[in-house]
């Protein structure tokens, strides 16, 4: 993968050269947080997103399964799976499923866990599915109106919290100027003013940008056919 100046990607980068063979990693945040020296895999960090890439196919697939389940009505339904890419200050993925009847929606991914394959399908056909991608498509219609303004919520509480923060650095130099007897201290301080104004109006003009990235871009997985059956049916 192309090299890149983020500092998670620097790290890692460093540790590959390097000469110690084992390295301590989590996949939790909070374990994360409390051991410093392990190493997070976040979806972000350039291991996960190598994996990713290297498994990422280009086409659609076409699913025909049957499953045991003793709470769901007997028959064949149909469903797909699509991946959102959400976009804008913080990204993130999520794969969502969408099915003709609202009991294997809400358990599909659980119910593909002991699924089989099954004999002999009948061949599928695209209107079939014409309604499942409108379904989706109002779904998508909705959680992309919700991600727009959840992004740029967020943008505005890291503004608001880097204005607070900012103007209390200020005043911190502005008192050390004014309080400095030496006149190279003073300049000093005025030019580390001058400093944190300048990155400050960077971070805003960046922040304010970030500020209308949300956006969640969809592509379908799979699409398929379930059939349910009573356990011990055949």
């Amino acid at each position: 993968m192309p090299r890149t100046k983020d500092p998670v990607a620097r790290e890692w980068e460093k540790w590959l050269k390097g000469s110690v063979p084992i390295i301590q990693i989590t996949f939790d945040q909070a374990t994360a947080v409390e051991n410093a020296q392990a190493l997070h895999l976040s979806v972000n960090h350039p291991l996960l997103r190598q994996a990713a890439s290297h498994l990422k196919f280009d086409h659609m697939f076409n699913a025909a399964l049957e499953v045991d389940a003793s709470d769901i009505a007997p028959g064949d339904y149909h469903f797909g799976i699509y991946r959102w890419a959400k976009q804008g200050v913080k990204p993130d993925e999520e794969l969502v499923a969408i099915a003709n009847d609202p009991a294997i929606e809400g358990r599909l991914f659980t119910l593909l866990q002991s699924a089989k394959t099954r004999l002999n399908p009948q061949p599928f056909s695209q209107t079939e599915f014409d309604a499942i991608d409108a379904e989706h498509h109002s779904k998508w219609s909705t959680a992309h109106a919700n991600h727009e303004a959840e992004n740029r919520q967020f943008v505005e509480y890291r503004i608001h919290s880097l204005t607070v923060s900012h103007q209390a650095r200020c005043r911190a130099i502005e008192d050390q100027r004014n309080r400095a007897n030496n006149d190279k201290i003073r300049l000093m301080k005025q030019s580390e003013l001058e400093r944190a104004n300048a990155d400050f109006v960077l971070r805003i003009e960046s922040l304010n940008q970030a500020a209308g990235s949300g956006d969640i871009h969809a592509s379908a997985l799979v699409f398929g056919k379930i059939s349910v059956k009573k356990g011990g049916e055949t």
